[in-house]
């Protein structure tokens, strides 16, 4: 029987990463989620100026200071640049829960590898409230489930530029990396390897992806980090697979 599992991204800015440079889909069709439905989320800004952020990934929180994420969020940013996250809110015009961040590590060889993850330390200890708390991610590797969960803030359309204000999902299902490769056989630099997951969206959510770096959650744990999707119809989105790399995550945790 399968069980329930739960991907929620930010869907605002273009999905440019490692797997190839695919075109951000946009939440179509969703429903919009209820409040502290999905806590451990953060949007991930590159700092513009003393009072503005550019939203550019998201995020979850796993740590009192670390946020996981994707790797080429991150890619080629000058050492200058800063970053900062905001959580607990489903309105993304709300930004009262900020998080500065001091410190970004991709995985090693990030480029050779192509393990797109990467932990962000905050600048001070993440406040759990109702509204923000902390994910587990897992040791145990994840294969078939069924009624996964998309949500974001993105484009209600492809043919309009109109953002939602509110948090929204759809639901899709995984599929075998198998098969999953096959379907990405066209764009021949998508290298489907048994360290990702695939997630296949119901009809009517054909358009879904979402921001990178968001988590694919089963049974309230993380599973896999965003990293690549296409705007059509019956191609899957692609996520690094959290526990082929547990021991990097907890090892880097440990001696920052």
């Amino acid at each position: 029987m399968m069980k329930n599992c739960f991907l929620a991204v930010f869907a605002v800015v273009a999905l440019a990463n490692a797997i190839g440079n695919t075109p951000t889909p946009f939440i179509i069709n969703g429903t919009q989620a209820d409040e502290g439905q999905f806590p451990s989320l953060v949007v991930i800004y590159q700092v513009a100026n003393e009072t503005h952020g550019i939203p550019i990934c998201s995020g979850s929180i796993i740590d009192d200071f670390w946020i996981l994420s994707a790797a080429h969020c991150f890619l080629d940013k000058k050492p200058e640049i800063k970053f900062f996250v905001v959580a607990g809110s489903i309105d993304s015009y709300v930004n009262e829960t900020i998080y500065d961040i001091i410190e970004v590590r991709n995985y090693p060889n990030y480029t050779k590898s192509q393990v797109d993850l990467a932990l962000l330390k905050t600048d001070r200890k993440i406040v759990e409230t109702d509204l923000v708390m902390k994910a587990d991610y897992t040791w145990k590797r994840i294969e078939i489930v069924d009624n996964c969960t998309l949500a974001g803030w993105g484009k209600k359309s492809t043919t309009s530029d109109e953002i939602s204000q509110y948090l929204r999902y759809i639901n899709g299902s995984t599929i075998p990396t198998e098969e999953c490769q096959k379907i990405w056989s066209l764009k021949p630099d998508v290298k489907i390897t048994q360290s990702k997951i695939c997630v296949q969206w119901y009809e009517g959510g054909h358009s879904a992806e979402g921001d990178s770096g968001g988590p694919l959650l089963y049974d309230g744990k993380i599973i896999g980090v965003l990293i690549g999707g296409y705007p059509l119809e019956r191609i899957p989105s692609i996520f690094e697979r959290v526990s082929s790399h547990v021991l990097w995550i907890r090892r880097t945790i440990k001696t920052a």
